[in-house]
């Protein structure tokens, strides 16, 4: 990849992370009204798979972004990997 279609995959994963804020907030709102740590404890083992795999999801989608930025700051010299 060269460093335009680097900057256009990190501007692709920004959107992916935009896309599924939703779930995300709808998940912190929830955990944040929750009054003790039994009732945090409860609501965190409640929370469907699909929530938790988006987490981790996210989490990946960061890491490129953050792999692809470093590959730019320190100097993009073209060639085929990246």
């Amino acid at each position: 990849m060269d460093e335009m279609q680097l900057e256009v995959e990190i501007r692709a994963c920004k959107n992916v992370l935009s896309e599924t804020d939703g779930p995300i907030v709808a998940a912190l709102e929830g955990l944040l009204n929750c009054t003790t740590t039994t009732a945090i404890t409860n609501y965190l083992k409640a929370l469907p798979d699909e929530t938790k795999n988006l987490v981790t999801y996210r989490a990946d989608i960061r890491q490129r972004m953050k792999d692809m930025q470093d590959i730019i700051d320190n100097g993009y010299t073209g060639g085929d990997g990246e």
